[in-house]
């Protein structure tokens, strides 16, 4: 780093951004530094959050030569950071035209599409950036959730399992992985890959009741009990661990613990429509469709159209005639 910008990140770190945005914009202004020594004062605002200067640092760059991919991938990615999406996609979309081989600049504009919800290009960037570099884990990943999410399972399966083969400690794709396996049926293989994501983080709820949901389809339902718990024990409002567990204690026969989980969890979350819902059905089952009848009444008055409580709803009226 060249000695005078180290002041600019010793004044930010110590939370005076102001003086360090002076000291930064009068380097910048000073015309003293070329195009090398400005990029990096554009890194060095960066980290500094100092996202205005660095982006004039790039501009004042790209003004002198407007031919450098890597500068406007740079530039993308300050944007892209900042949420400024469609500047974003330009910066990508120049830094490819001048140089199409970059696998990570390809990435980086699949995402910026595919938060534009623009997913066949964004599925075509993926596709071109793991053409580019095999290893590409993020790459894998993000295609196998667009490809899951549109229907193509098993090349979803395909793609988290080349991502793993690259990136086997990341306990996401172990998680994502294993959905994806219980959704084409292996219940055996998911339930593995939950356990793994597990291991690599104990705290992981999403994967903790991952393998509830698992040990629930597999007819295992004290372990999915087990896993339920884990994941609520970590985080007491997580709607789907919450009726899971109810799903799972109503399967061994406990129609009053399950009523009493979803309970608890509209204690917690006292106006959410899936755990209203889940209990009105339970309350039904339980033979209270009074009780299951104004559940469903305060569903219907917050979503008039919600299918399932309308159904819940008719059960009811049948059983009080």
């Amino acid at each position: 780093m060249i000695l005078e910008f180290e002041e600019i990140t010793a004044y930010a770190n110590s939370g005076q951004q102001s003086v360090a945005r002076n000291i930064a914009q009068k380097f910048l202004e000073s015309g003293m530094y070329e195009a090398e020594a400005l990029l990096e004062l554009a890194k060095v605002c960066q980290n500094a959050r100092l996202h205005d200067v660095a982006e004039a640092c790039y501009l004042s760059v790209l003004a002198t030569d407007s031919r450098r991919p890597a500068v406007h991938a740079a530039l993308g990615m300050l944007y892209h950071r900042s949420g400024q999406l469609a500047r974003a996609r330009d910066c990508y979309t120049v830094s490819l035209s001048l140089e199409p081989g970059q696998a990570s600049t390809c990435f980086n504009l699949g995402c910026v599409l595919q938060q534009e919800d623009n997913i066949e290009s964004s599925i075509v960037l993926y596709r071109k950036a793991i053409l580019l570099h095999p290893g590409y884990a993020k790459a894998h990943a993000n295609l196998a959730f667009l490809l899951r999410t549109n229907g193509a399972l098993d090349d979803a399966i395909s793609h988290y399992r080349q991502a793993l083969d690259y990136a086997p400690d990341i306990p996401e794709l172990h998680y994502n992985l294993g959905l994806s396996l219980m959704e084409g049926g292996d219940v055996d293989c998911a339930i593995r890959c939950h356990r793994t994501a597990i291991e690599l983080n104990p705290e992981y709820n999403d994967a903790h009741s991952g393998l509830g949901y698992a040990h629930y389809y597999h007819g295992d339902y004290r372990a999915a009990q087990v896993a339920f718990r884990q994941a609520l024990a970590g985080f007491p409002g997580h709607v789907e661990s919450r009726h899971g567990l109810a799903l799972s204690l109503l399967a061994t026969g406990d129609a009053g613990a399950a009523i009493q989980e979803i309970e608890r969890g509209l204690a917690i979350l006292p106006d959410q429509i899936q755990l209203k819902t889940s209990l009105a059905s339970l309350l039904l089952a339980d033979g209270r469709p009074n009780d299951a009848m104004q559940m469903c009444r305060e569903v219907l008055e917050r979503e008039p159209d919600h299918e399932a409580a309308m159904i819940v709803l008719a059960g009811a009226l049948e059983k009080v005639g």
